[in-house]
């Protein structure tokens, strides 16, 4: 009876191998030397005839299922060490618990799966399923109970587990066509990293002034809600807050200056601009409802827009290795009205600073200061200019 249930685990790998080698994945091999090894198994057992011989078929049987084990064990740490930071990072909407516990019960199939079916040969298996389920238990109160389950550390033990943050400190400046301040205001953005970060950012700031980003109020007046993007993959993906503060020290910014607009076609309007700056910087081109941006001087082709809060938008990062000029911009408007004369475009320009403490204020040293030691803090200096053209 054992020994058919070893058929029938070898006709389930061999199930999985063939239509996954079909479609060329490559990974297959990790499940094809576990059936490897079964079948090695099975084939010294029969040329020595020892199939019907209960202690030598199950001596070598053992001998071959350490090899197994040592196989897969190893990709359940290689796998355990890949994904476990990446949870890390996966944002708060995502439970990181749901994609641990299916690596490991799949590593736990993958390793134990000749093994299970050896349970039979037990005389008091029910005991025995018995004193694992108390292992269990055990280990769930232990997890849930006490700092054994705490899921971060500091570097005192040499093996840091860090809950991740990126705090900045931001000042924001509003410009109308004219040039002219249509207002500002600052305060600290905070980015939800993982499933707890939320908690961590209400505990060390006020609660009741802690926002979502897209609840606040910039979100129905400006362009992406006014938060200085200045990665699109990592920002759009994860819930930003936001929390009221004094502003920020930045003493060099990149500014953009509108030098020339001229019709350059029946529906095409061209806006040259000087863009002044050697900082790592961003520009977020959101055109007004009736218009397209149709060319730039950025890049050879026009990239796609992006979508975030139901605005549609181009977002260009810039980066500099050295000092550079000033450097001229022209973008392309195309318009639905012949005789266009409203506005033709939002343009926010977002300077970040990294790491640079000499401009952290005490407000924000002291916020900084409240996180734990198990926190990894990657604190930042934003400005952003937002203008109308």
């Amino acid at each position: 009876m054992v020994q058919s249930r070893m058929i029938g685990v070898s006709f389930f790998w061999a199930f999985l191998v063939v239509p996954l080698t079909f479609f060329g994945i490559r990974t297959t091999y990790v499940f094809m030397i576990i059936l490897l090894f079964s079948l090695m198994s099975s084939a010294v057992t029969t040329v020595l005839s020892w199939q019907n011989t209960t202690r030598k078929w199950l001596l070598v049987h053992l001998a071959f299922q350490v090899l197994t084990m040592l196989w897969a064990t190893q990709y359940y740490h290689m796998f355990m060490k890949l994904f476990i930071p990446i949870s890390g990072r996966s944002g708060g909407h995502k439970n990181p618990e749901y994609t641990v516990g299916s690596i490991a019960a799949l590593m736990t199939l993958l390793a134990t799966s000749y093994m299970m079916p050896l349970v039979g040969l037990l005389k008091r298996a029910s005991e025995l399923t018995a004193k694992l389920t108390v292992f269990i238990l055990l280990a769930v109160l232990l997890a849930c109970f006490t700092q054994v389950g705490f899921p971060y550390r500091d570097d005192s033990a040499h093996a840091p587990t860090v809950q991740r943050h990126y705090v900045t400190h931001v000042m924001r400046s509003y410009y109308d066509d004219l040039g002219n301040s249509r207002g500002n205001d600052s305060g600290f953005l905070f980015r939800e990293m993982d499933r707890n970060s939320v908690r961590m950012i209400r505990g060390i700031a006020n609660p009741e002034k802690v926002t979502p980003v897209l609840a606040l109020d910039t979100c129905e007046k400006e362009i992406f809600c006014g938060i200085p993007f200045y990665s699109l993959f990592h920002q759009r993906r994860f819930d930003n807050y936001w929390l009221p503060g004094p502003a920020p020290v930045a003493d060099k910014v990149v500014t953009i200056r509108k030098t020339k607009q001229e019709q350059i076609g029946e529906h095409v309007r061209r806006l040259t601009f000087v863009l002044e700056g050697s900082i790592q910087s961003s520009i977020i081109i959101g055109a007004k409802p009736g218009v397209k941006l149709v060319g730039w001087n950025l890049l050879e082709k026009l990239t796609p827009a992006t979508e975030f809060n139901n605005q549609q938008a181009h977002f260009v990062l810039v980066t500099h290795g050295l000092p550079g000029e000033p450097w001229e911009v022209t973008l392309d408007f195309e318009h639905e009205d012949k005789n266009h004369k409203g506005l033709l475009v939002d343009i926010a320009v977002v300077t970040t600073h990294w790491e640079a403490h000499r401009m952290h204020t005490k407000e924000f040293t002291d916020l900084l200061n409240k996180f734990p030691s198990w926190a990894h803090i990657v604190p930042s200096v934003a400005v952003m200019n937002i203008h109308v053209f």
